[in-house]
């Protein structure tokens, strides 16, 4: 390998080139290696940033759900309280005959109610004693309720007296 004429000089110079060209090749080396290692946690940090994203979506997500099923509890829950209401209404106007039953039915308020105690037949002639009126008006807690009383006991002894005529 070695040229016999070759001086300790030229062995020296050829030596530090080999040396060089080493640490070339290990620098080039470390720039790839480092090249590759930034691109790995390039692609990590973007998966991690997608899941995080979906996290975010994902709760809010759920929070949209449960904010729905919170509202339509709250709904059903009015309707539930609205017809206790009827009802409670139906049983204290009992003696008002009809007008209590097609209230429950129509759960109109109390314009459903007038329209239907002035249509009832002589079963409203059983309320003009004053026992219909009054359930009416102590029912007046309710604020679709309150002029009930008096202008269903005018048109309850009205209706009365139309159905004994």
């Amino acid at each position: 390998k070695e040229d016999p004429g070759e001086s300790d000089e030229d062995k020296r110079v050829r030596k530090e080139e080999r040396k060089g060209r080493k640490i070339l090749k290990k620098e080039q080396e470390t720039i790839v290696w480092k090249k590759k290692k930034a691109e790995e946690d390039a692609r990590i940090a973007e998966v991690e940033r997608a899941e995080a994203e979906e996290a975010v979506r994902m709760d809010a997500a759920k929070k949209v759900i449960k904010k729905e099923k919170k509202r339509k509890f709250k709904k059903a829950c009015k309707a539930k309280r609205e017809l206790k209401r009827e009802l409670k209404r139906a049983r204290k106007g009992d003696g008002g005959g009809g007008d209590s039953d097609s209230d429950s039915v129509s759960g109109s308020g109390s314009s459903g109610r007038d329209s239907g105690s002035s249509s009832s037949s002589s079963e409203g002639s059983d309320s003009s004693s004053g026992r219909g009126s009054g359930s009416d008006s102590d029912s007046s807690d309710d604020s679709d309720t309150g002029t009930g009383g008096s202008s269903s006991s005018s048109s309850d002894s009205e209706s009365g007296n139309a159905g004994r005529g």
